[in-house]
């Protein structure tokens, strides 16, 4: 039981550095970090786990709203008159 709250005190101790994940997943939406270059064709994905972040963290009013819904339609491929 002793040990149970030990774990409970460290974790108390943690403090969340809200800025910080919200500053993460900014400069996401922005440039994609090195580490997940490989991941460059899932960028529909990426952005709504960036996205998705910021609603978490109550933090979408960072994030320019039109200029991420013009950049989803401009992913689109649309069918062309040459079939």
């Amino acid at each position: 039981m002793a040990e149970e709250e030990n774990q409970f005190e460290v974790f108390e101790q943690i403090d969340f550095l809200k800025d910080r994940h919200v500053r993460f997943f900014q400069r996401t939406l922005q440039v994609l970090p090195e580490r997940y270059a490989s991941l460059e064709t899932t960028r529909l994905s990426i952005l709504f786990f960036a996205l998705s972040g910021l609603d978490v963290l109550d933090a979408l009013d960072v994030v320019d709203s039109n200029l991420m819904i013009e950049w989803i339609y401009s992913q689109q491929v649309l069918p062309t008159q040459d079939k």
